[in-house]
Protein backbone atom coordinates (compact mmCIF):
# COMPACT_ATOMS: atom_id res chain seq x y z
CA UNK A 1 0.00 0.00 0.00
CA UNK A 2 1.36 3.33 -1.02
CA UNK A 3 1.30 6.57 1.07
CA UNK A 4 1.84 10.16 0.11
CA UNK A 5 5.10 10.97 -0.17
CA UNK A 6 7.36 13.90 0.69
CA UNK A 7 9.86 16.06 -1.69
CA UNK A 8 13.54 14.63 -1.04
CA UNK A 9 14.58 12.94 2.16
CA UNK A 10 11.77 10.92 4.00
CA UNK A 11 10.66 11.88 7.20
CA UNK A 12 9.25 10.24 10.29
CA UNK A 13 5.82 10.41 10.04
CA UNK A 14 5.92 9.36 6.37
CA UNK A 15 7.87 6.06 7.13
CA UNK A 16 5.30 5.52 10.60
CA UNK A 17 2.31 5.74 8.62
CA UNK A 18 3.87 3.41 5.69
CA UNK A 19 4.79 1.08 8.30
CA UNK A 20 1.40 1.12 9.86
CA UNK A 21 -0.42 0.96 6.50
CA UNK A 22 2.01 -2.09 5.74
CA UNK A 23 0.30 -4.04 9.37
CA UNK A 24 -2.75 -2.97 8.82
CA UNK A 25 -3.03 -4.72 5.04
CA UNK A 26 -6.32 -5.53 3.27
CA UNK A 27 -7.97 -6.91 5.91
CA UNK A 28 -6.95 -4.27 9.21
CA UNK A 29 -5.68 -4.40 12.25
CA UNK A 30 -6.81 -7.40 14.67
CA UNK A 31 -9.67 -6.71 16.87
CA UNK A 32 -7.41 -5.79 19.85
CA UNK A 33 -4.23 -4.28 18.34
CA UNK A 34 -2.86 -1.50 20.32
CA UNK A 35 -0.12 1.02 18.67
CA UNK A 36 2.06 3.43 20.75
CA UNK A 37 3.84 6.45 19.03
CA UNK A 38 7.15 7.11 20.88
CA UNK A 39 6.90 4.32 23.41
CA UNK A 40 9.18 5.10 26.38
CA UNK A 41 11.41 2.76 28.12
CA UNK A 42 12.05 2.12 31.61
CA UNK A 43 12.08 5.55 33.56
CA UNK A 44 12.20 7.40 29.76
CA UNK A 45 15.70 6.42 29.42
CA UNK A 46 15.30 5.52 25.46
CA UNK A 47 11.84 6.07 23.28
CA UNK A 48 10.78 3.34 20.91
CA UNK A 49 9.64 5.23 17.49
CA UNK A 50 6.92 2.71 17.37
CA UNK A 51 5.52 0.10 19.89
CA UNK A 52 3.10 -2.75 18.43
CA UNK A 53 0.78 -5.08 20.55
CA UNK A 54 -1.62 -8.03 18.59
CA UNK A 55 -2.40 -9.38 21.88
CA UNK A 56 0.47 -12.30 20.99
CA UNK A 57 3.71 -10.68 20.64
CA UNK A 58 4.85 -7.39 20.90
CA UNK A 59 6.96 -5.56 18.53
CA UNK A 60 9.16 -2.54 18.51
CA UNK A 61 9.64 -0.48 15.22
CA UNK A 62 13.05 1.81 15.02
CA UNK A 63 12.56 4.07 12.60
CA UNK A 64 15.54 5.79 10.34
CA UNK A 65 15.03 8.55 8.17
CA UNK A 66 16.60 9.83 5.35
CA UNK A 67 17.48 12.69 6.89
CA UNK A 68 18.41 10.52 10.35
CA UNK A 69 21.79 8.77 11.46
CA UNK A 70 22.21 5.33 12.65
CA UNK A 71 25.36 6.22 15.11
CA UNK A 72 22.92 4.80 18.00
CA UNK A 73 21.16 2.14 16.44
CA UNK A 74 23.27 -0.54 17.70
CA UNK A 75 22.56 0.88 21.24
CA UNK A 76 18.60 1.10 20.65
CA UNK A 77 18.13 -2.46 18.73
CA UNK A 78 20.34 -3.82 22.23
CA UNK A 79 18.07 -2.00 24.02
CA UNK A 80 14.64 -3.26 22.64
CA UNK A 81 15.69 -6.50 22.24
CA UNK A 82 15.29 -6.95 26.28
CA UNK A 83 11.79 -5.96 25.78
CA UNK A 84 10.55 -6.92 23.01
CA UNK A 85 9.24 -10.49 20.92
CA UNK A 86 10.67 -8.69 17.52
CA UNK A 87 12.69 -5.17 16.46
CA UNK A 88 12.35 -4.48 12.90
CA UNK A 89 14.49 -1.32 12.14
CA UNK A 90 12.61 0.51 9.16
CA UNK A 91 14.85 2.71 7.29
CA UNK A 92 15.38 5.16 4.30
CA UNK A 93 16.88 3.19 1.33
CA UNK A 94 20.28 5.36 1.83
CA UNK A 95 21.04 3.51 4.94
CA UNK A 96 19.66 -0.22 3.86
CA UNK A 97 22.96 -1.52 3.20
CA UNK A 98 24.41 -0.64 7.03
CA UNK A 99 21.35 -0.78 8.59
CA UNK A 100 21.30 -5.09 7.57
CA UNK A 101 25.20 -4.69 8.69
CA UNK A 102 24.43 -3.21 11.96
CA UNK A 103 21.31 -5.55 13.04
CA UNK A 104 21.36 -9.01 14.38
CA UNK A 105 20.17 -11.67 12.16
CA UNK A 106 17.14 -11.67 13.73
CA UNK A 107 16.30 -8.42 13.59
CA UNK A 108 13.50 -7.31 10.98
CA UNK A 109 15.33 -4.95 8.29
CA UNK A 110 12.40 -2.95 6.35
CA UNK A 111 12.93 -0.87 3.55
CA UNK A 112 11.29 2.83 2.74
CA UNK A 113 11.46 3.90 -0.57
CA UNK A 114 9.00 6.01 -2.85
CA UNK A 115 6.30 5.67 0.07
CA UNK A 116 6.27 1.75 0.25
CA UNK A 117 7.49 -0.60 2.70
CA UNK A 118 9.59 -3.63 1.24
CA UNK A 119 10.59 -6.77 3.82
CA UNK A 120 14.88 -7.00 3.51
CA UNK A 121 14.61 -9.32 6.37
CA UNK A 122 12.06 -10.85 7.80
CA UNK A 123 13.30 -11.40 11.49
CA UNK A 124 12.03 -13.47 14.25
CA UNK A 125 9.89 -13.60 17.16
CA UNK A 126 11.78 -14.29 20.30
CA UNK A 127 9.99 -14.33 23.42
CA UNK A 128 11.18 -11.68 26.67
CA UNK A 129 11.16 -12.46 29.81
CA UNK A 130 8.05 -12.03 32.38
CA UNK A 131 10.79 -9.33 34.37
CA UNK A 132 11.37 -7.24 30.90
CA UNK A 133 7.84 -7.39 30.40
CA UNK A 134 7.04 -6.17 33.47
CA UNK A 135 9.55 -3.28 33.03
CA UNK A 136 6.97 -1.57 30.73
CA UNK A 137 4.78 -0.99 33.17
CA UNK A 138 4.15 1.81 35.70
CA UNK A 139 5.13 1.48 39.47
CA UNK A 140 1.61 1.65 39.77
CA UNK A 141 0.02 -0.78 37.13
CA UNK A 142 3.15 -3.45 38.51
CA UNK A 143 1.56 -2.65 42.18
CA UNK A 144 -1.89 -3.38 41.11
CA UNK A 145 -0.69 -6.52 40.16
CA UNK A 146 0.93 -7.56 43.28
CA UNK A 147 -2.16 -6.68 45.48
CA UNK A 148 -4.35 -8.98 43.08
CA UNK A 149 -1.77 -11.74 43.33
CA UNK A 150 0.35 -11.82 46.59
CA UNK A 151 -1.87 -8.89 48.71
CA UNK A 152 1.08 -6.78 48.67
CA UNK A 153 1.62 -3.05 47.51
CA UNK A 154 3.17 -0.16 47.05
CA UNK A 155 6.34 -1.42 46.92
CA UNK A 156 9.48 0.45 44.55
CA UNK A 157 9.41 -0.09 41.28
CA UNK A 158 12.25 -2.54 41.68
CA UNK A 159 11.13 -4.64 44.21
CA UNK A 160 7.83 -4.91 42.36
CA UNK A 161 8.68 -6.57 39.56
CA UNK A 162 11.15 -8.94 41.47
CA UNK A 163 7.58 -9.95 43.73
CA UNK A 164 5.61 -9.71 40.62
CA UNK A 165 7.86 -12.14 38.71
CA UNK A 166 8.50 -14.64 41.45
CA UNK A 167 4.50 -14.82 41.82
CA UNK A 168 2.87 -15.02 38.66
CA UNK A 169 3.88 -17.31 34.91
CA UNK A 170 5.08 -15.91 31.89
CA UNK A 171 1.47 -16.60 30.32
CA UNK A 172 -0.57 -14.62 33.08
CA UNK A 173 2.24 -12.04 32.99
CA UNK A 174 1.68 -11.07 29.19
CA UNK A 175 -1.78 -11.29 29.60
CA UNK A 176 -1.44 -8.54 32.03
CA UNK A 177 1.13 -6.70 30.29
CA UNK A 178 -1.33 -6.51 27.43
CA UNK A 179 -4.39 -5.74 29.03
CA UNK A 180 -2.38 -2.78 31.39
CA UNK A 181 -1.24 -1.13 28.27
CA UNK A 182 -4.34 -1.79 26.20
CA UNK A 183 -6.11 -0.02 29.27
CA UNK A 184 -3.58 2.98 29.28
CA UNK A 185 -3.18 3.26 25.50
CA UNK A 186 -6.49 2.38 23.91
CA UNK A 187 -8.33 6.10 23.64
CA UNK A 188 -5.43 7.37 21.29
CA UNK A 189 -5.13 3.55 19.44
CA UNK A 190 -8.66 2.76 18.95
CA UNK A 191 -9.48 6.73 17.90
CA UNK A 192 -6.43 6.27 15.55
CA UNK A 193 -7.71 2.89 14.28
CA UNK A 194 -11.54 4.26 14.00
CA UNK A 195 -10.55 7.22 12.14
CA UNK A 196 -7.85 5.07 9.51
CA UNK A 197 -10.17 2.27 9.36
CA UNK A 198 -11.62 2.59 5.50
CA UNK A 199 -9.08 4.50 4.47
CA UNK A 200 -5.08 4.94 3.64
CA UNK A 201 -3.13 6.10 6.74
CA UNK A 202 -1.46 9.24 5.98
CA UNK A 203 1.58 11.34 7.80
CA UNK A 204 -0.81 13.53 9.23
CA UNK A 205 -2.67 10.70 10.67
CA UNK A 206 0.24 9.86 13.22
CA UNK A 207 -0.54 12.65 15.40
CA UNK A 208 -3.93 10.90 16.47
CA UNK A 209 -1.51 8.70 18.32
CA UNK A 210 -0.71 11.53 20.39
CA UNK A 211 -2.56 11.93 24.26
CA UNK A 212 -2.00 15.25 23.60
CA UNK A 213 -2.70 15.53 20.20
CA UNK A 214 -6.65 16.97 21.20
CA UNK A 215 -5.51 19.46 23.37
CA UNK A 216 -2.86 21.02 20.62
CA UNK A 217 -5.28 21.37 18.33
CA UNK A 218 -7.80 22.89 21.02
CA UNK A 219 -5.02 24.97 21.96
CA UNK A 220 -4.57 26.37 18.17
CA UNK A 221 -8.13 26.58 17.60
CA UNK A 222 -8.62 28.41 20.01
CA UNK A 223 -5.49 30.74 19.28
CA UNK A 224 -7.14 31.34 15.64
CA UNK A 225 -10.59 32.56 17.57
CA UNK A 226 -8.46 34.68 19.90
CA UNK A 227 -6.54 36.26 16.72
CA UNK A 228 -9.68 36.50 14.34
CA UNK A 229 -10.97 37.98 17.15
CA UNK A 230 -8.48 40.81 17.64
CA UNK A 231 -8.50 41.33 13.75
CA UNK A 232 -12.23 42.18 14.14
CA UNK A 233 -11.59 44.84 17.13
CA UNK A 234 -8.85 46.47 14.86
CA UNK A 235 -10.94 46.65 12.38
CA UNK A 236 -13.58 48.26 14.42
CA UNK A 237 -11.43 50.72 15.93
CA UNK A 238 -10.37 51.76 12.57
CA UNK A 239 -13.91 52.34 11.26
CA UNK A 240 -14.77 54.65 14.32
Amino acid sequence: MKVEKHQGRSLEPEIKSAILNHLKGREGFPKESIIINEFSLDSHVRRVDLAYFDSKNFYAFEVKSGADSLSRLSGQIEEYLNYFDKVVVVADAKHIDRVVKIAPTHVGVWEFGDGRIKVVRRGRIARTSKYQLLKLLKVSEINWILKKYAALHRLPKSKAINLAASKISISVTRELVFSLLGRRFYSTSEKFIGETKDRVIKASDIDLLSPYAVLRRARKQRSQSELELLQELKRLQDFL
